[in-house]
């Protein structure tokens, strides 16, 4: 009984570990391009290849660029192409002329720059993994060493207080303090 018993878990476990070389061939086979392949769709791969391999190239020799330059050029490419628009006597707001979207404000009474959550606070915090605290120092840096303001503390408004200037004020971007 002892000698049938063993032969039978022999022959399951055989059969178990032959099922499991076939779906890896298989799982293989399938995967595989070369088997499918005609001379004309290898040299198209190849190509392909090939550029994506000279791209890499050109990234791993050109100069690396530094997050901080990567934040300064993000902030540059928001801002170079707004709309400046006095608000009131303390502050100028700037608008992206494309969609009118205000993208900060500046309050110089109460001296705060009011940056927008949704298109410019949330990737700093998203793409750059920074906190708060990090953000403000950075666009303050960047505000003072890139323009005339002075003396602005960046502060971020969320989008729901987005939407309550914009549906309670007559003035588009007017951010209460």
């Amino acid at each position: 009984m002892e000698i049938f018993s063993g032969l039978i878990f022999s022959i399951l476990f055989s059969a178990i570990i032959m099922g499991i070389i076939y779906s890896i061939i298989s799982l293989f086979e399938k995967h595989s391009n070369k088997k499918h392949m005609n001379k004309k769709e290898a040299q198209n791969r190849l190509s392909v290849i090939e550029k994506e391999v000279n791209q890499l190239r050109e990234i791993i020799s050109g100069p690396e660029i530094s997050k901080e330059k990567e934040m300064s050029d993000f902030i540059f490419s928001m801002l170079k192409k707004t709309i400046h628009e006095i608000t009131d006597e303390k502050g100028i707001t700037l608008f992206r002329p494309e969609d009118n979207e205000w993208l900060v404000q500046l309050d110089y009474k109460n001296g705060y720059l009011w940056v927008r959550y949704s298109l410019i606070w949330k990737v700093f915090e998203t793409k750059f993994s920074l906190n708060y605290n990090q953000i403000r120092d950075f666009i303050a840096g960047w505000v003072e060493a890139n323009t005339e303001w002075r003396g602005l503390t960046p502060q971020s408004i969320q989008w729901h207080h987005e939407l309550l200037v914009e549906a309670n004020t007559e003035w588009r971007g007017l951010t209460p303090y």
